[in-house]
């Protein structure tokens, strides 16, 4: 009989994985112990007692409050719906269809799907590449400068930190925005933990942007599909935003996961401090040896604005293995499992779960591996280029057909494409397949990587405009 997602994850909670990826707290329940207490029988509905997460006045008003304080915010709302369902409430509360405005292209998906489905018009601002280790770096100031120049926007929207840890001056974009009567709405999925210590660059949010995403599940201990909501400045009516995230978030929250937040918020009022102190000096350890590779490169923020080193991204492009190789190599002989790998390079969460013996661990496996690499000068995959916008994604016409990736040069995409994870969209609804957006599909997927889309179709095939 074929094995059920439970008794698949009672055997694999036994096995002996070093996890450098989300969640936070990476199943460490004897350092957490809140989440050992999380079971079906915590499982309740809105019941006599235990508050509302959509007319909060108790226990889980307490919790946005601690998470409030902690942030600095002016009022934070707790998401179940993960950082989509905040992102969906973020837009939605100060737009209105057509409504024009600026965002970085390296956003999630899940932002992308946002503004079709709230029918926004976006102009894309294009983070530069790092060349030597091809990865997203900050919007440039300067950039959005020149937007404002010649069109009005009503929000701005960045992506900082990026999935890699990359963070955009999210200061002087705010200054810009504001001067010109936009708003500025951060997802900040990835970098919950940044404000919470002076051992990490701050994120810049606080009394900057107006609305910031924090995915807390994501760098803290907390259960998957946690988030909040932070609201700074008087722009944006606490009202309307809680009106969309009552909209937005499910009206059936679960108190276990409300639970993990509880638990969460009061670790780090009362541990947090030398947790971080702790887990920075292990990490900072880790980083100082994974220097001396001698074919495998750590990233450490070269040309970035700032830089979230609890992302630890090793790039491979110079060497005869992928980083799926890599990333495989790792679980199957180290029994360490990636964040996410790609062609170029391996990326690894590390968060407050991780010490000395997990960092020892991770490195010892990089060290093993860099010595059975050969320098190589030829990067697997070249990167892809922006597709020219045809339409907006409610303009598609309805006739479609599916086609290899290879046939659909010069076609227009029906359907979102993004390699997964970090599922940062190469094709939106409405743009032009290239010539190289096709070939990087082709080598991503010879590579062993995923690319996925919106729709129910096989790997290597996508939905176009029929001609």
């Amino acid at each position: 009989m074929k094995k059920g997602l439970l008794q698949m994850l009672e055997e694999f909670s036994k096995q002996d994985v070093l996890a450098m990826h989300m969640p936070g707290h990476k199943r460490k329940t004897e350092k957490f112990p809140y989440l050992a207490e999380l079971a079906g029988a915590l499982d309740i509905t809105e019941i006599e007692g235990f508050d509302n997460l959509h007319d909060a006045h108790g226990a889980i008003k307490d919790i946005c409050d601690r998470a409030s304080a902690l942030w600095q915010s002016k009022r934070t709302f707790l998401s179940v719906n993960g950082s989509t369902g905040a992102l969906f409430a973020a837009l939605s509360c100060c737009t209105k269809p057509n409504d024009k405005i600026l965002v970085a292209r390296n956003a999630h998906k899940s932002l992308c799907n946002a503004i079709e489905l709230l029918r926004l018009q976006a102009t894309w601002l294009y983070p530069s590449t790092e060349k030597d280790f091809g990865i997203c770096l900050h919007v440039d100031v300067s950039d959005v400068e020149k937007a404002f120049q010649s069109e009005k926007f009503r929000a701005v929207v960045l992506t900082s930190p990026t999935y890699e840890g990359v963070i955009s001056d999210v200061e002087s974009i705010s200054r810009i925005a504001h001067a010109n009567g936009a708003v500025v709405i951060v997802d900040g999925a990835h970098g919950a933990h940044l404000d919470l210590s002076p051992c990490f660059p701050p994120s810049g949010t606080i009394n900057n942007a107006d609305l910031a995403v924090c995915g807390l599940h994501k760098t803290l201990p907390a259960l998957t599909q946690t988030a909040v909501l932070h609201l700074y400045g008087e722009q944006i009516p606490a009202e309307d935003v809680a009106r969309a995230m009552s909209v937005f978030v499910t009206s059936s929250p679960s108190y276990i996961l409300m639970s993990s937040v509880d638990g969460m918020t009061k670790y780090l009022q009362t541990e947090g401090k030398q947790a971080f102190e702790e887990f920075c000096f292990h990490l900072n350890n880790f980083r100082q040896q994974a220097q001396r590779f001698r074919h495998l490169k750590l990233y450490n923020g070269q040309n970035a604005f700032a830089y979230d080193f609890s992302k630890i991204y090793v790039d491979c492009s110079h060497t005869d293995k992928s980083g799926f190789q890599i990333k495989a190599i790792l679980r199957k002989r180290y029994s360490i499992e990636a964040e996410y790998a790609s062609s170029k390079g391996v990326l690894f969460i590390a968060t407050l779960a991780d010490g000395k013996k997990e960092f020892d661990r991770l490195l010892h496996a990089l060290n093993q591996i860099d010595k059975q690499c050969n320098a190589s000068q030829s990067p697997f995959v070249s990167d892809c280029p922006p597709c020219e916008c045809v339409c907006l994604p409610w303009e598609l016409s309805p006739n479609t057909q599916i086609l290899p990736f290879g046939e659909a040069v010069g076609k227009t995409c029906a359907q979102t494409v993004w390699v997964y994870p970090p599922a940062v969209p190469l094709l939106l609804k409405g743009e032009r397949i290239s010539r190289q957006c096709a070939d990087f599909v082709a080598e991503t997927l010879r590579c062993g990587g995923t690319v996925s889309t919106d729709g129910d179709i096989a790997q290597g095939f996508v939905k176009v405009v029929a001609d």
